[in-house]
């Protein structure tokens, strides 16, 4: 649910019936009355009112086959249907007895609605960008404590093993060291993908800096494994296919898109392994994570990457997420001016009563970002 709706469906305002993305609002019993929907739509059209399946053009007056106005408008990223109204072109018209009773509205006084909406939204939107600044300050001093941590069992590492790789075999003599390393490791990530939550302007913090495509890759599938081990499906491995020598030059924050799609791939994984492709296509390189899991619907391919959305099925897994990995994945991914996009095919099968599909997330590092 979108906050516009949230802000409507708590009957903090005042508003004409309407409809947010596809969705009728309806408001709770004790709040402050909105406009009643009239009778006639009701009677001609039931609960949900049929003008949200048309397609007309957005901004005017339409006139339902009823006789009834009804509006197409946006406010931010939100499509919000007004119905049930009288506009100028049904006022224009000789007295309906259909139109008796209808509200008046007019182009004007949707116009000085909506932006008062806007600068609702905006004051919010600000508020809230302020708490979360305030909310950033105290895990400062948590980050960089992770940062000594990691620095430590790193060095400590290259002391025991010879090199601070926790997949070396001399690595497999102290696997408490082994595990601290990667845990280390993740710790800092995640607090990396904490702080671009609260500023997403912390994506492009800091200079860019040439990091190997590949190599990269690498040491990630390594970092994960543990958390591949621990999904309780059996067996479930990441494995790399595809290979390229080349650099790119990124942000500190780059290597977290991968990351969080791995990370995210290992966790909706219902069968079968993770895959992470390498594809270098030069001038361009794309980078696809792949696992089975639950299907994506069409209409959810956008939506999984706004914050705290997942796709429907998803949600039926017993798996605890917060619809937060994707979002902050694309949120980088732009700060990059990269997309990060999904494709979902079913295989046919269930688990569990949930649609099984073929999940491919992938991006392209664009020419201009590569070290040729």
């Amino acid at each position: 649910m979108s906050l516009l709706n949230e802000i409507f469906s708590s009957g903090a305002l005042l508003t004409w019936p309407v409809c947010i993305n596809g969705v009728k609002v309806t408001i709770p019993p004790d709040s402050a009355k909105a406009f009643v929907v009239p009778d006639i739509c009701f009677r001609s059209c039931g609960v949900f009112p049929k003008c949200i399946k048309s397609e007309e053009v957005i901004g005017v007056e339409h006139i339902c086959d009823y006789g009834v106005s009804y509006y197409k408008t946006t406010i931010g990223n939100d499509q919000v249907l007004i119905y049930g109204v009288k506009g100028t072109k049904l006022q224009d018209r000789e007295c309906l007895d259909l139109s008796k009773g209808l509200v008046a509205i007019s182009s004007g006084e949707i116009a000085t609605w909506k932006n008062g909406i806007n600068r609702l939204l905006a004051s919010i939107d600000k508020s809230f960008i302020d708490r979360q600044q305030e909310m950033l300050e105290p895990l400062h001093d948590p980050s960089r404590l992770t940062k000594q941590i990691k620095d430590l069992s790193v060095a400590l590492a290259k002391r025991m093993w010879g090199s601070d790789d926790p997949e070396s075999p001399s690595a497999n003599d102290n696997p408490e060291l082994k595990s601290l390393v990667k845990a280390s490791e993740m710790l800092m990530e995640q607090f990396d993908l904490l702080t671009i939550y609260f500023n997403p302007e912390a994506a492009k913090f800091g200079r860019k800096y040439s990091v190997s495509i590949h190599g990269l890759l690498f040491k990630l599938t390594k970092i994960l494994k543990p958390i591949a081990t621990e999904q309780g499906r059996l067996p479930l491995s990441i494995y790399m296919e595809g290979e390229t020598f080349r650099n790119v030059n990124v942000y500190r924050s780059f290597k977290l898109i991968p990351f969080a799609l791995i990370s995210n791939a290992v966790k909706y994984c219902a069968q079968g392994n993770v895959k992470v492709i390498v594809i270098d296509r030069n001038p361009e390189i794309e980078v696809r994570v792949e696992n089975v899991g639950p299907w994506i619907e069409p209409n959810e391919t956008e939506l999984i990457f706004d914050k705290r959305q997942r796709g429907k099925w998803a949600k039926e897994m017993s798996i605890s997420g917060e619809g937060v990995g994707l979002y902050l994945a694309q949120t980088i991914a732009s700060a990059h001016r990269m997309k990060i996009h999904v494709s979902s095919v079913k295989t046919g099968e269930e688990v569990g009563g949930i649609i099984m599909a073929r999940n491919s997330f992938y991006f392209i590092i664009p020419r201009l970002e590569l070290e040729l």
